[in-house]
């Protein structure tokens, strides 16, 4: 088998094609009932819809079918950062991983989540260490040949010097930010809520920087400089049959102006603009 074959297979080991064929569909049906979604903005998004072009949709989040709103206006999209809590739910970790779900742990919720759930469950999915246990998210059949695919896509082949190379070239911590740069150097699409969790409006003091962690390695390690088109989920009502739902999207931004010294702090220059964009994508 040839190498871009090989690279094929290993990255459709990530999901499970048959459990997001059969649950997809099923999603975006409840999806269409429930919401009457209307799309503007979809020039910023159609330049990138083919498939082997990488791009990152950075939405606000305000409710729980969020991500499958923007599944259904945005079909290209292959993932989406989610909260590791759908891991734990007994119903939920049966499908999200396979709809591409990529989980992301908050580690300032550690320790509810280990009262909640209890210590075996809590220790099945995260490690003491605040880490996920990468064998929850990929069966193990599948697990060791993903890694491997892992460290060659994103690991670095210099010697690792600073602590950040060696998350990169090590693969000591496959995270939500390492998992998300492997999918993006594939040339998938991602969707990832940048103030990690629910909330009803969006600013710089509730926006997380892993949007801004996972574009700098990947444009200082890679030479890639991928797209972030920002976008808004707005409602017009509550959960009702055909609920007006309005998704708005704003022109695309890249992390490699803010490097190179122009800015002194170029996480929270870069963050702060992400964030002025969907702001004012929510008040339209």
């Amino acid at each position: 088998m040839d190498a871009d074959r090989s690279s094929q297979h290993l990255e459709d080991l990530l999901i499970d094609q048959k459990k997001r064929a059969f649950w997809l569909p099923k999603i975006l049906a409840l999806v269409e009932c429930l919401y009457d979604v209307e799309a503007s903005g979809l020039q910023h998004i159609d330049s990138f819809r083919s498939k082997g072009c990488p791009l990152i949709v950075a939405s606000d989040h305000s409710r729980l079918l969020d991500g499958f709103v923007m599944g259904s206006v945005v079909p290209e999209l292959d993932f989406a950062v989610s909260k590791e809590e759908l891991w734990f739910n007994p119903f939920l970790r049966y499908f999200v991983p396979d709809l591409g779900g990529i989980p992301a742990v908050r580690k300032d919720r550690l320790g509810s989540l280990r009262d909640k759930y209890g210590p075996d469950v809590y220790s099945r999915f995260i490690t003491e260490a605040g880490e996920f246990r990468f064998e929850q998210y990929i069966p193990p059949d599948r697990a060791g040949l993903l890694l491997e695919d892992i460290a060659r896509v994103v690991g670095r082949v210099t010697e690792p010097k600073t602590r950040d190379e060696r998350r990169i070239y090590g693969m000591e911590n496959v995270d939500s930010l390492v998992i998300s740069q492997y999918v993006l150097l594939k040339g998938r699409k991602v969707l990832l809520f940048p103030q990690g969790t629910r909330k009803s409006s969006l600013d710089l003091k509730n926006v997380k920087f892993g949007l801004y962690n996972i574009l700098h390695d990947l444009s200082v390690f890679h030479r890639q400089d991928i797209p972030v088109v920002p976008a808004s989920i707005r409602y017009e009502g509550g959960l009702f049959y055909k609920s007006a739902v309005s998704v708005s999207f704003a022109p695309p931004r890249y992390v490699s102006p803010y490097l190179g010294g122009s800015f002194d702090r170029p996480h929270e220059a870069f963050m702060s603009d992400v964030a002025q964009d969907i702001r004012a994508l929510a008040k339209l």
